[in-house]
């Protein structure tokens, strides 16, 4: 779960998962199996025994859950025609073979799919590793999610971390935030869900036909059958950020954005219009997995049965209120948007919805969406219309922790007063009283039993809330309780100023303050994707302070007071400041449709005109296309373009369309084709296509890397022979192409890029690519990949002459069915970091072969 285990520590915005095992250099220094590791914690349980959220045996029950491993989990890309493909291998030839089975006398129980999740995309492993470990027929198992995984196709994602993205309903037109992304799982979903069917669509409509292209347009493919929709992924932690880009990466779908901007004040996002005033970005979804004491992460996180604190919760309250303050705000009139944590703590849960549906104006602002009937396998309980708010007391420092439960809030501040009364100097948790069940009635309720809780014990799963919020109207948050002085004195001032010229100069900073529940500025409800402000907005010149997670015993930190400023008439753009050693932000500079590289891929691989020549852009200060160029979609330029210079920080953005590659031939051109961007620039290219249909040729180019291309090849090559013979040399698009007519049928199309060389051929894409399409597609769990480019010199010796075959390196034990023990320990080294150590460079795929392999001189062969 991304949002699990960040505590609310002083100085500590990130988290600490598995904290108390790391020595100072931050390795991990714990000795214990996860599994032995023990598993008590009285303040915890005695904690929700006196909460009387669930009946005494229910509380057993999910006790005794929390005290077991978490099973594995994992789910298939479902906007990868590939990943479906993998989904159905898994079906018709592992699921057999590991339910015949045997461990000890009794047969095993195969993977099963997770019964809420829609079209069996998503699987739960409960197979304990020993049995893993020891069995033949897990092998090629094994082997098959750790590809899958490399390409792709399968995210290792948490069972209960599945159902936010699933309760916001994303369509393919919608332009969606996730606040607090990292480490990427729900962010992946939600791509995939804007995305949809779009490879298929992209053809379809490129086929020409009006009533599929009329079609396409209805349903949110307005862009010539591209997705028109957009997901930018955010997070406050720049370190995980760069890891969430990491996990979206793989999908290598274009219309992602990743920021790196506090959630609590995320800046509002300028579009122009054509009226010539500035429109605010509205969100069709938004979701907030927000930080959170993590309590219902406890079978994964061995930290929680040692430090848990009833503190952490209290701590992070104010922060998750102004994070969802700011969301709503965020959301355009008739959005919705879903609050969630991994937390089963009401003061961070109700709570939070509670008091800030009060603060925005109440129920006439914003309902809470029944989702009862919404994926109705899932099991889960209502939320809290009745709590206590709770603390710990201890004696002495020799004697343990006893929670300690309060009905009201004249309960607490009773307790406070006698307790400084004899102690003046003791530390009182900072409880207020919007951390007790809200008091009103009738048609002001909240009806907060339409929340959902999900608990271990229910589908053996770790604990969950989620709520799903629809905005009604336009609001202007109250002030938070508890606010300095200063900030009612401003605002006051604000609402006296009727001066014209005053109101046509507020500035992102209302915006700010607006998160942090101070001044608020009036919404105006105007077009579906963008609200439209008649007056000049200088939004983003302000570098205002970020509000900072509140610890256990610090007061609040306000994000800033608003003051109205005079705005020129072309406000300057004031560069975000950066944090120490912090890398310097992504650079994005957007080519001239008819710029000479635009210009030479266009006309080599005659790209028709419907394919737009104005997104493509390149990551350098110059704005030169010397090394890659970059695809990005119509809104994420605007994006990209408006805001550069702002305090809206971007870490990624785009995917890969065209790697430079100088070649010798007159004929060739300069840019060969990535894979990333391969599916939807296809089908508007009208040359350089070669159709495959027998699988035996494209397992030829799979374990051949650079065979010669002579006569020799044509017995090999098949149907590709003459096709290739009649291109120039250069790059071409090979694609895989269903026909039944065929002796070994592809399942389904995929299109890939092959290098033609006069002397050469060669598949480009990497190796693990490689292996992973030779499992998936020929069940070749072992294969020998010949690579050409090794070939000896005529003086070596006869041994040395032999071709260099590569094998793929035998994958131990831990290595596969610990997907999420890696992806633990990434995180950990993340997280481990200090603010002294600058994040690694993003890592490319190692998608293509180095240019000087390609060219092999077909003299010389």
């Amino acid at each position: 779960m991304a949002r699990g285990g960040r505590h609310g520590r002083k100085g500590k915005r990130g988290g600490g998962k598995m904290g108390q095992y790391r020595s100072n250099t931050g390795r991990d220094t714990r000795t214990d199996a996860y599994s032995t590791a023990a598993r008590e914690n009285a303040l915890f349980f005695e904690t929700y025994r006196g909460l009387e959220i669930l009946s005494e045996g229910e509380l057993k029950e999910m006790w005794a859950a929390l005290k077991t491993d978490l099973p594995n989990s994992f789910r298939f890309t479902s906007s990868s025609q590939s990943a479906l493909d993998a989904c159905r291998v898994l079906k018709e030839e592992y699921i057999p073979a590991i339910a015949e089975t045997e461990f000890n006398g009794e047969p095993v129980t195969p993977p099963q799919p997770v019964a809420f999740y829609p079209d069996e995309l998503a699987w739960d492993i409960k197979i304990p590793k020993a049995v893993v470990r020891k069995h033949k027929p897990f092998a090629a198992f094994q082997k098959f999610l750790v590809a899958e995984t490399g390409a792709g196709n399968i995210s290792r994602q948490e069972v209960v971390s599945m159902i936010p993205p699933l309760m916001l309903g994303v369509k393919p037109g919608m332009v969606v935030l996730d606040m607090c992304a990292a480490p990427g799982s729900k962010s992946a979903q939600l791509a995939e869900m804007i995305h949809g069917e779009e490879e298929e669509r992209v053809r379809k409509v490129a086929s020409g036909t009006p009533e599929v292209a009329e079609l396409a347009k209805q349903d949110g493919y307005d862009d010539d059958g591209r997705s028109s929709g957009l997901l930018i992924a955010n997070d406050s932690d720049y370190k995980r950020a760069y890891m969430l880009t990491h996990q979206l990466k793989r999908l290598n779908l274009p219309n992602v954005i990743v920021t790196n901007n506090d959630a609590s004040i995320y800046p509002s996002i300028e579009l122009p219009q054509e009226s010539g005033a500035r429109g605010q970005l509205k969100y069709d979804r938004i979701l907030a997995d927000v930080p959170c004491s993590g309590d219902g992460t406890a079978r994964k996180n061995l930290s929680l049965w040692e430090k848990w604190n009833p503190r952490d919760a209290i701590g992070l309250h104010k922060l998750q209120r102004r994070i969802l303050i700011r969301a709503l705000e965020l959301l355009k009139v008739g959005g919705r948007m879903v609050y969630s944590t991994c937390s089963m703590n009401p003061i961070e849960n109700e709570a939070v919805i509670a008091s800030a549906i009060e603060q925005i104006g109440g129920t006439s602002k914003v309902q809470i969406v029944d989702c009862s009937a919404d994926l109705p396998l899932l099991k889960r309980k209502p939320g809290l219309t009745t709590w206590k708010a709770f603390d710990r007391t201890q004696a002495s420092q020799d004697t343990p922790s006893e929670p300690i439960f309060f009905e009201t809030y004249e309960d607490f501040q009773n307790h406070k007063a006698n307790i400084l009364a004899t102690e003046s100097n003791r530390k009182i948790a900072d409880i207020t009283p919007e951390m007790f069940p809200p008091a009103s009635s009738g048609e002001d309720r909240v009806p907060l039993e339409r929340c959902m809780r999900v608990y271990p014990h229910q589908q053996d799963t770790g604990g969950f809330f989620i709520v799903v919020l629809e905005k009604l109207a336009p609001f202007k948050a109250a002030p938070a309780p508890g606010k300095r002085a200063e900030i009612s004195k401003a605002k006051r001032a604000l609402e006296e100023d009727t001066d014209e010229s005053s109101k046509r100069a507020k500035t992102d900073t209302d915006n700010v303050a607006e998160a942090n529940g101070t001044v608020a500025a009036e919404e105006t409800p105007l077009a579906p994707l963008v609200e439209v402000e008649e007056h000049t907005v200088n939004d983003g010149d302000v570098d205002t302070v970020p509000a900072t997670m509140s610890t256990e015993f610090d007061d609040e930190v306000d994000g800033g007071i608003a003051i109205p400023v005079e705005t020129p008439e072309e406000p300057e753009r004031v560069e975000r400041k950066r944090r120490t050693n912090e890398p310097k932000a992504e650079v994005f500079k957007f080519l001239d449709p008819n710029h000479e590289a635009i210009n030479e891929v266009f006309n080599f691989y005659r790209i028709e005109s419907p394919f737009p020549r104005d997104r493509f852009l390149v990551r350098n200060e110059d704005g030169k296309a010397s090394k890659a160029i970059y695809y990005a979609s119509a809104l994420a330029k605007h994006i990209l373009t408006t805001m550069e210079g702002t305090t809206l920080k971007f870490v990624h953005g785009g995917i890969k369309m065209f790697v430079r590659h100088d070649t010798k031939h007159a004929q060739s051109c300069n840019w060969r084709v990535q894979t990333e961007g391969i599916a939807i620039l296809q089908p508007w290219c009208k040359d350089r296509v070669v159709v495959c249909k027998e699988k035996h040729i494209f397992h030829h180019l799979l374990t051949d890397m650079f065979p010669i291309f002579n006569k020799d090849q044509e017995d090999k090559l098949g149907e590709l022979w003459p096709q290739l013979q009649e291109l120039t040399p250069g790059c071409c698009f090979l694609v895989l192409q269903p026909d039944k007519s065929a002796k070994d049928p592809f399942t389904s199309r995929m299109v890939l890029p092959l290098w033609r060389n006069p002397g050469s051929l060669n598949l480009m894409c990497s190796k693990d690519d490689r292996y992973e399409m030779l499992l998936r597609m020929y069940n070749d769990a072992n294969p020998a990949i010949v690579d050409h480019t090794q070939r000896p010199r005529p003086d070596q010796g006869k041994k040395e002459q032999e071709e260099v075959v590569d094998e793929k390196p035998e994958i131990k034990d831990e290595d596969v069915m610990g997907i999420d023990d890696k992806k633990k320990q990434s995180e950990e080294k993340v997280e481990a970091s200090t603010d002294k150590v600058e994040p690694e460079p993003l890592q490319e795929k190692e998608a293509d072969a180095p240019a000087e392999a390609m060219e092999v001189d077909s003299k010389k062969e």
